[in-house]
């Protein structure tokens, strides 16, 4: 999680699955190795473009067309429901590393994330 705020970064992950479930999402992520900032767990009946952040990476459709439509950027996470969705602005990903690499982060051979905007290459 350091790496990433060092770069400025911050991860804020938003579902809105039963409160039962929360410890298998949060296992999930730990088996993933995505790092977060902030973990919420929302209504459903809220949308997620009410959250206040510059991008967001959903499996829903509906959700990343929804943030696309408030002017910020949305990543479509690709899964075998979505596989047929065709949403205008999205960019598809498969992992975080995909969503960091569309804002020039990599991974180093040591595991490390690195900002290489500064070194005018993606």
């Amino acid at each position: 999680m350091l790496a990433f705020q060092k770069i400025g970064f911050e991860i804020y992950i938003a579902t809105a699955i039963p409160l039962r479930l929360v410890s298998y999402v949060k296992q999930w992520l730990a088996k993933e190795q995505i790092p977060y900032t902030k973990f919420f767990r929302s209504h459903r009946n809220c949308s997620k473009s009410d959250i206040e952040a510059e991008a967001l990476v959903d499996d829903a459709p509906e959700e990343v067309q929804s943030f696309l439509r408030s002017g910020r950027q949305g990543f479509l996470y690709s899964q075998p429901w979505n596989s047929a969705a065709k949403i205008s602005g999205a960019i598809l990903v498969k992992n975080i590393d995909d969503v960091l690499k569309h804002y020039g982060v990599r991974k180093d051979e040591g595991g490390a994330y690195r900002d290489i905007r500064w070194l005018g290459r993606n």
